[in-house]
């Protein structure tokens, strides 16, 4: 349902709110990730910190993953 109506929203023109909203989701949910990781390996810092998108289009799958380095600041 989602793919027909962002569908139309690229008929018509304009940005399709559904797949922003997924984009944003997925990326919270990366974060809160690597913020649990960081947290596990003593670290309170995250450096070189990147946010990235991948999309494979044979199984119309989205992907956000999210790389950095856990440090401890003092």
């Amino acid at each position: 349902l989602k793919d027909i109506f962002a569908g139309f929203s690229d008929l018509i023109g304009g940005r399709s709110s559904v797949y922003e909203n997924t984009f944003r989701d997925a990326k919270q949910v990366a974060v809160q990730n690597i913020k649990k990781q960081c947290a596990e390996l003593g670290g309170n810092a995250i450096i070189n910190f990147r946010v990235d998108y991948l999309t494979i289009s044979d199984y119309k799958m989205l992907m956000c993953y999210v790389s950095g380095e856990a440090v401890v600041l003092s």
